[in-house]
């Protein structure tokens, strides 16, 4: 089965840059609103995104997957109206050049949507469709595209893959792992992690080891889908 991977930016190829609000004794008895409207306004502040710095290791892993040949998307959420979309795609066009912007998914935040919706689905053509496509080829599609294409998916078959997330954030690691095929790996870097709510596999971003860690974690997940189909 096929493995992909999924990797998160905030707090995961990029470093999550801790913000500090002063809060004074009428704003904790406040609208919670007013305070998460000043963190946003800071979020969507022209070059806030752009000029993040990678969290080096996390990147040299994910380009070392691309220059393997490995299938490697980006998945990352976005805040719409402000400098965010356009600034994140420049930050993966200058830190990984070699990723196709068709693997580059975002995600509108404040929609309560989770990752898993926005992936793309594989499917492997079993007839031949003329000019469309070939008895064979496999080709991607999303949600949207799956609807508007339902008249032909009875010429194609669904391709399982493996599917593994390295993100930042327990509660979309834990969401991920809802679906079938799907596992997440959680990273752990300078900020997150104090609570302990994760028990699942685990990175760390500062690791000189990442590639063999995660090379270990999908060689486990291919030999226990083995014994599945066994």
């Amino acid at each position: 089965m096929k493995t992909r991977y999924f990797f998160d930016m905030d707090g995961t190829l990029a470093e999550w840059r801790e913000i500090n609000l002063k809060i004074n004794e009428s704003e904790e008895v406040e609208n919670i609103n007013n305070i998460q409207k000043r963190l946003y306004d800071i979020l969507k502040s022209p070059g806030y995104y752009k000029t993040l710095k990678p969290q080096q290791e996390v990147l040299d892993l994910a380009n070392k997957l691309i220059d393997e040949g490995k299938e490697v998307f980006v998945l990352s959420c976005f805040i719409p109206n402000s400098p965010c979309l356009e600034e994140k795609k420049e930050w993966l066009h200058k830190y990984m050049p070699k990723l196709s912007v068709d693997n580059q998914i975002f995600i509108p935040d404040g929609y309560g949507e989770e990752k898993h919706d926005y992936i793309p689905l594989v499917y492997k053509a079993i007839n031949n469709m003329g000019d469309i496509v070939n008895k064979g080829e496999v080709v991607n599609f999303n949600e949207c595209e799956l609807i508007s294409f339902k008249y032909i998916l009875h010429n194609f078959e669904k391709v399982d893959t493996n599917d593994i997330l390295i993100d930042d954030h327990t509660p979309n690691c834990i969401a991920w792992e809802k679906y079938e095929n799907s596992t997440a790996i959680k990273l752990f870097n300078k900020i997150n992690g104090k609570k302990g709510n994760w028990k699942g596999n685990t990175l760390f971003f500062d690791d000189k080891n990442l590639y063999d860690d995660l090379i270990n974690i999908a060689e486990e997940i291919d030999k226990e889908d083995i014994e599945l189909e066994k």
